[in-house]
């Protein structure tokens, strides 16, 4: 009779350390998918980064470039192919806000989507301007050239690194722009 408590003391230990080993296995395991999924979402986050670059913030980089921030005076508004790389410059930066908004990516935060359609109905405005006036009037020239000076003083030009750094030069460029219309 003495035997049978030690033999269910011994299996209970046993068990107990059975559940331990295996409780251990499961969390160690459940760590591991945990570090490759933060790994994934990473690898994703900056896969939708460089997508937002080459979307976004290249043709607006291309209009800083093309216009730069000289003067009106010095630019050739009526010259035909002036006018032509200009419409397809808007034309580029206009898709690829659209490429972003309308895309299955979810990665991109909900601010930056509603940054950019505000910023689209400006571009549009502008573009609309360029395709209806034959000569361009003063004040869409200023709003063209204000909107390359924006792009260069909420320094669009630069990598970004995060998702709050393009929010804050997306968001600049909006203020920026209402900034310019209200004291057009």
């Amino acid at each position: 009779m003495s035997t049978k408590p030690f033999k269910n003391n011994r299996l209970r230990v046993m068990y107990f350390w059975f559940l331990t080993l295996i409780i251990i296995l499961i969390s160690v395991l459940y760590i591991a998918e945990k570090f490759k999924y933060a790994n994934e979402k990473e690898k994703l986050d900056k896969v939708n980064m460089h997508l937002y670059d080459i979307e976004v913030e290249d043709p607006l980089k291309e209009i800083l470039l093309f216009l730069g921030t000289r003067p009106i005076e010095t630019v050739d508004w009526e010259e035909q192919q002036f006018r032509e790389e200009l419409s397809s410059i808007f034309n580029n930066i206009e898709d690829g806000i659209t490429n972003i908004n309308n895309s299955e990516v979810e990665a991109i935060p909900e601010k930056i989507h509603e940054l950019l359609q505000t910023l689209q109905k400006e571009i549009t405005s502008i573009q609309d301007n360029t395709h209806i006036e034959k000569p361009l009037e003063q004040q869409t020239k200023e709003k063209i050239m204000d909107f390359s000076t924006s792009i260069s003083s909420c320094k669009v030009d630069e990598l970004n690194r995060n998702w709050e750094q393009a929010e804050s030069e997306v968001e600049c460029l909006n203020e920026q722009l209402l900034f310019n219309n209200e004291t057009s």
